[in-house]
């Protein structure tokens, strides 16, 4: 049984001591031990080779005159169109799979203590992962570490960060960071169910 599988069943049954030993030794050794530059590279070598030869700053309207000089001359777009959604289907960076290890690693441990020597370990940790993919759910965990950590104004900085990365995403979890926010902003001990 892989460590990444005992940590999800730990997590599952809810078993925090376990998770917790297993933990920071497996985010440690296999996620903040990678270059998050190293990372950047690997994906933009794999958008353009996935993109076929197209750089990674290729733009949408760039595409949307290929497509209508390939329809003026009598090309196949529906080939072509199919071509590239399936290719951009095909992408997964690896800077998301990380970020998202790490975002998820730290959460369980907010989660699951509040013994602060681990929770700033999981402080750590969410750091790395907003270096390798931002996004407002690791806004979110950041901001409530630092908040539990002692960086009271920090934390209010990247919640609000979080807050307006939900609005222009368009998705309605902006109304849990609000109130975790408000919260924040009134100085409560308890800012969330955890």
């Amino acid at each position: 049984m892989s460590q990444n599988t005992l940590l999800q069943y730990y997590k599952g049954v809810k078993d925090s001591a376990s998770y917790l030993r297993m933990a920071i030794p497996f985010y440690n050794n296999y996620f903040m031990s990678v270059s998050v530059d190293s990372i950047a590279r690997q994906d933009s070598l794999q958008r353009t080779k996935l993109s076929g030869g197209l750089p990674p700053n290729f733009k949408n309207e760039e595409l949307e005159r290929l497509l209508k000089e390939a329809k003026q001359n009598g090309k196949a777009t529906t080939t072509v169109s199919k071509q590239l959604v399936t290719n951009a289907a095909n992408i997964s960076p690896l800077a998301t799979y990380y970020g998202n290890n790490l975002n998820e690693g730290a959460w369980t441990i907010y989660t699951f203590t509040k013994d602060i020597t681990l929770l700033n370990k999981a402080l750590l940790f969410s750091k790395k992962s907003n270096e390798f993919f931002v996004n407002p759910e690791a806004m979110d965990t950041y901001a409530r570490l630092l908040y539990v950590t002692g960086n009271k104004s920090e934390a209010i900085n990247w919640e609000t960060k979080a807050i307006s990365a939900a609005k222009a995403r368009g998705t309605s979890i902006n109304n849990e960071f609000a109130k975790v926010l408000a919260k924040m902003q009134a100085g409560e001990n308890k800012i969330d169910a955890y």
